[in-house]
């Protein structure tokens, strides 16, 4: 029985988030992944040490729930994971999941500088739970 694994798309870096091994509850996975050229090598360590069964990508959506460049970009990011892993990859909407994180984080009290270090992994969290939220039997 495996994890599931959400991602956060961003183009410097990558927030992750991993679910319990009962799929229950969402946990911020640290530190978020650089989007660069070791972002898959890592990706592939952390889906052999965690047993990542199911791996979620933010899906970028207008708020009238069309695709845009972002739109775009998250789903040819998460064909290249599906090509470079065989993991089960599911495009799952995010809107409103960043602001939502914002928010989070200023309630915390943290800083502009320490919000943005951070904002991506809290928006995979959120997209993690909502998801084990609506598949939850």
């Amino acid at each position: 029985m495996g994890r599931i694994l959400a991602l956060d798309y961003g183009s410097k870096r990558v927030g992750l988030s991993i679910s319990d091994d009962l799929k229950i509850i969402a946990q911020i996975l640290e530190p978020n992944l650089s989007n660069d050229d070791k972002f898959f090598r890592n990706l592939l360590l952390i889906i052999k040490k965690y047993e990542i069964e199911k791996i979620l990508v933010g899906h970028a959506r207008s708020m009238k729930g069309n695709d845009e460049k972002a739109g775009e970009i998250t789903k040819k990011f998460a064909e290249e994971i599906r090509k470079k892993t065989s993991i089960d990859t599911e495009l799952v909407d995010e809107r409103l999941s960043t602001v939502e994180a914002g928010h989070f984080l200023r309630q915390l009290g943290m800083k502009a500088s320490v919000r943005k270090a951070n904002i991506d992994n809290q928006s995979a969290q959120i997209i993690l739970q909502q998801y084990l939220d609506s598949h939850r039997s």
